[in-house]
């Protein structure tokens, strides 16, 4: 089953922002959805307009009707049956974040420029983007009471004739959705989903077309809706000496009801099928292959949403006589009301990402029932075999017009060593006690500020600045906690290319004296040399942001730094760094270190995109050279040999490997008696990966056994013939180690795990 999904909470009032955000769009009519589109144009430029799509929707149905009467009593019914297509939308169908125009079989794409592309694509399965079928049936039942015999005649000499009517009817419905496009797999694609006799096929969608369908055996219907409508009529008229008076009373109730229906329920990216029965709601949980069974998620009244309508219609005539001529004038009126009441929707009212309950049975109050998975599956608590645990806390950011959806982040650390408390406890005489919550060594709590979300790119840049406060409770001052200081991170979440990069960060201590700050200098360089990007550089393509220069100032709670060091980047092309300099101290020339790195390659390597094996290493201080190193490579990228240089002196490591890529022999630099230390080593002989035996030049070696479903260990020999031995449970997870002594003894572990839930040795 699934955890408890909703708490419940009451609101009286809801505070709603008055702000909106609008486009200015030109539609294109459904003989243009196929045709050539121009573009582009850039959305992100005052007085160019959006190409659109009118959405149509075409409508289809046939009805039968009989009736009896008219006379004292009559009785009707009907049939309605229909079906409901939509012919053209506009839905993001690639993957790029921008909408296509689609029409009957026909998908005519944009590119990742905003245009369109210049052509059609046919897409045969797309005879409705979307097809329901409604089926209605309704029955009427009336009576009329007309005026028989001759008019009354009042004491004042009026004549009077009366009539009148009652009726009442009913309505009920269903509407079941047999094509949609939605995403079932939770990849950002639309899928075709079709229906047919209680069968469900998904045609799963590939960015440019779709695969052969997959049948859900799990779901036998995807959306259904029903509804239903009832109404009373009644009307009365009165002839009053060739003048009338007339009015009618009308009532109509009418309820709603989703079925079944598709939404994320559980917050995982895959839209679920919910299921309303009775006063239950219900889900089969998407897991992306498949649905699961039906499971109950909240019980709750009125899951129907209902429309209430009433109207009143006096009517009458008035006639007079005009120097022999009747004149009849005629006045009428008519007023009702209507209320439609929304009962119960799935929405995330308080902008988490998981979707809440809201009912309202009155107008002045609304329930939220809201949901509990926000943590699932998060980490909570870590704990170690030496009693410290660390707890960890999650909360939802703020959101904003510049960051409307809220992200879940890191809200604390707590970390706690109950070993340390105890000792304290014992020193110090206090009762603490032994509970490590009630005093805990360090707490991380975290402040997240300016979050960004750029709508050009549809990508979140974070935020701007993360604040972390350290603090410590009942270790330096008993029951009080004591702020120890903060460190605050500003990012960039003002260009694309620059955004989640540091700016800075600052260390203060408990009193907000600024002890260290560094800055972070980034720039755009090219990929293909490494130069800087003059101006502001493209938008993408052939530049990347490279750290360029970190200064570090050492303020140590003065109002001015004492210390300034500095380092600084210089690349050369692919992101390679050619030169690091390390100035120290800058106002001390004298401590300035710089390493100049050349970098090994050849068409081979580069074909293979391997671009990054430095060739020689050069450390300089000043212009004396304190080290060099040198490589070589074969056409593999693989090392063949380091060379470190001292003077004329050569030391030398070579390499050497077998067909599979493996290290068979390695030979060190001369020693002091001119003789080169060397290693062999040998590889299973099933998958050829793992080394079963390393030999020195002396004879000596070491053994090694593996379970190779695991790629793990299960005995290894070492130089003097001790073997140590591992078993595993059939999860891969150590289980037993058995050491030299207790081998030599026959005992069963040295060390042993046992965990709660283990599964049989292996």
């Amino acid at each position: 089953g699934l955890p408890s999904f909703f708490d419940d909470i009451d609101f009286s009032e809801l505070d709603v922002p008055n702000d909106s955000i609008s486009d200015e769009v030109e539609t294109l009519s459904p003989e243009e959805i196929t045709m050539e589109v121009p573009g582009p144009y850039p959305i992100n430029v005052d007085g160019k307009i959006i190409r659109a799509v009118n959405k149509v929707t075409k409508f289809n149905d046939w009805s039968a009707s009989a009736s009896i009467g008219p006379t004292i009593l009559s009785i009707g019914a009907s049939f309605t049956s229909g079906t409901v297509g939509q012919i053209s939308e506009f839905m993001d169908m690639n993957g790029d974040g921008y909408p296509d125009a689609i029409g009957v079989k026909n998908i005519q794409y944009t590119t990742p420029f905003r245009d369109y592309e210049p052509y059609k694509r046919t897409m045969p399965l797309l005879e409705n983007i979307s097809f329901n079928k409604t089926r209605s049936f309704g029955g009427t039942i009336g009576s009329t009471f007309p005026h028989q015999g001759y008019p009354k005649t009042t004491k004042s000499g009026f004549k009077v004739r009366s009539s009148g009517n009652v009726s009442g009817g009913g309505i009920f419905g269903s509407s079941k959705v047999q094509t949609l496009l939605i995403d079932i797999n939770g990849d950002g694609l639309p899928d075709y989903v079709k229906v047919n006799d209680n069968k469900v096929d998904v045609y799963l969608n590939n960015g440019y077309g779709f695969e052969n369908p997959i049948a859900i055996s799990s779901l036998d219907q995807f959306t259904e809706y029903g509804s239903s409508s009832f109404n009373v009529n009644g009307g009365t008229s009165f002839d009053i000496d060739e003048h009338s008076i007339g009015g009618g009373l009308s009532i109509t109730l009418s309820n709603d009801k989703s079925r079944s229906y598709m939404a994320d329920i559980n917050g995982d990216g895959l839209v679920d099928q919910i299921i309303t029965k009775n006063n239950d709601l219900y889900a089969k949980i998407n897991t992306g292959n498949s649905f699961l069974d039906t499971v109950k998620i909240i019980s709750i009244d009125n899951l129907e949403n209902r429309t209430y309508n009433k109207s009143i219609n006096p009517a009458g005539t008035l006639g007079f006589s005009f120097f022999g001529v009747k004149v009849i004038g005629n006045i009428a009126g008519n007023g009702g009301t209507s209320v439609s009441a929304v009962k119960m929707q799935l929405m995330d009212i308080n902008n988490d990402g998981f979707l809440d309950v809201v009912r309202s049975d009155k107008e002045t109050e609304l329930n939220v029932y809201y949901s509990r998975l926000q943590d699932v599956n998060l980490l909570k608590r870590i704990k170690n075999p030496g009693g410290s645990t660390v707890e960890i806390g999650y909360a939802f950011s703020d959101c904003s017009q510049k960051a409307p959806q809220r992200a879940l982040v890191l809200k604390y650390t707590i970390l706690n060593k109950l070993a340390v408390l105890q000792l304290i406890r014992r020193q110090s005489g206090l009762n603490i006690g032994d509970n490590p919550s009630y005093i805990y060594l360090l707490k991380n709590e975290l402040e997240y500020y300016n979050a960004y979300y750029d709508r050009e790119t549809r990508t979140s840049f974070g935020f701007d600045s993360v604040v972390s406060m350290k603090s410590s409770k009942g270790i330096l001052r008993y029951q009080d906690s004591v702020f120890l200081g903060k460190t605050i991170e500003k990012f960039h979440t003002d260009d694309y290319r620059f955004k989640g990069l540091k700016k800075s960060e600052e260390f203060r201590d408990s009193l907000g004296n600024l002890l260290v700050k560094t800055d972070y200098t980034y720039k755009l360089k090219y990929i293909s040399n490494g130069q800087l990007v003059e101006g502001s550089g493209p938008w993408c393509g052939e530049v990347y942001p490279a750290l360029h220069q970190e200064d570090k100032y050492f303020y140590e709670g003065q109002a001015n730094y004492g210390i300034h060091t500095q380092k600084k980047y210089t690349h050369t092309s692919f992101g390679n760094i050619s030169v690091y300099e390390n100035v120290g101290n800058v106002a001390d020339p004298s401590d300035d270190i710089r390493a100049e790195i050349k970098y090994f390659t050849n068409n081979i390597l580069q074909q293979k995109n391997i671009l990054s094996l430095p060739d020689t290493l050069k450390v300089y201080a000043g212009s004396t050279l304190l080290r060099k190193t040198a490589a070589k490579y074969d056409n593999d990228g693989k090392l063949k040999s380091i060379s470190n240089y001292n003077g004329n002196n050569i030391s030398k490591t070579e390499f050497f490997y077998n067909t599979y890529g493996n290290i068979i022999f390695v030979r060190y630099p001369f020693d002091a008696d001119n003789q080169r230390r060397t290693l062999s080593i040998t590889y299973d002989n099933t998958v050829f990966t793992y080394p079963v035996q390393v030999k020195d030049q002396s004879g000596y070696k070491s053994q090694t056994k593996y379970n190779l479903k695991f790629g793990k260990p299960t005995e290894i020999t070492d130089i003097a013939g001790q073997k140590t031995q591992y078993f595993y449970a059939a999860d891969g997870r150590l289980e037993i180690v058995r050491a030299p002594n207790e081998i030599a003894a026959n005992k069963p572990y040295t060390i042993k795990i046992t965990r709660s839930c283990n599964l049989d040795s292996g």
